[in-house]
């Protein structure tokens, strides 16, 4: 059991996190320094990926070469958090029993604390993340096809 959080991540990462977890040197993972393997998407690419893998009729290779080179053409998307900050914070509140019984029970963690990222903060400015429409679809089709087609 462990927390999904950055800071709580063997060196803020999760790959090397995860290779640590299974007793294998994070140190020597093939990448280049501070490159980041999971990084988190855009709400628009992530509505992208939903429709790529609804597709009946592409492949999983396919599919996973789509999402690739789609998170490619948009790393410089600004990430935003789909839920406004009351939203985080009530889901927070919401759970947070939960949480101290997870962090107690399986971390022994005698404060009850899971998470130590800093709460939302409901004073934040917030704007609903862009939805990806239909041209911008096309448009993420067209840069696919130009950036890998024949």
């Amino acid at each position: 059991m462990r927390p999904f959080e950055k800071p709580q991540f063997y060196n803020k990462d999760l790959i090397s996190d995860f290779l640590k977890i299974l007793g294998v040197d994070p140190e020597g993972r093939p990448h280049g320094e501070g490159q980041n393997l999971n990084a988190s998407l855009s709400v628009r690419v992530l509505d992208f990926v939903d429709s790529v893998n609804r597709q009946k009729g592409i492949s999983i290779p396919h599919k996973a070469a789509a999402v690739h080179a789609v998170a490619e053409i948009t790393k410089n998307d600004k990430k935003r958090f789909a839920l406004s900050p009351e939203q985080r914070l009530a889901l927070i509140q919401r759970f947070e029993p939960s949480y101290a019984e997870i962090a107690k029970r399986f971390l022994g963690r005698e404060d009850g604390q899971l998470f130590y990222e800093p709460l939302p903060d409901v004073g934040e400015e917030w704007r609903e993340p862009e939805k990806a429409t239909l041209a911008q679809a096309m448009g993420l089709f067209a840069s696919l096809a130009k950036k890998y087609g024949p």
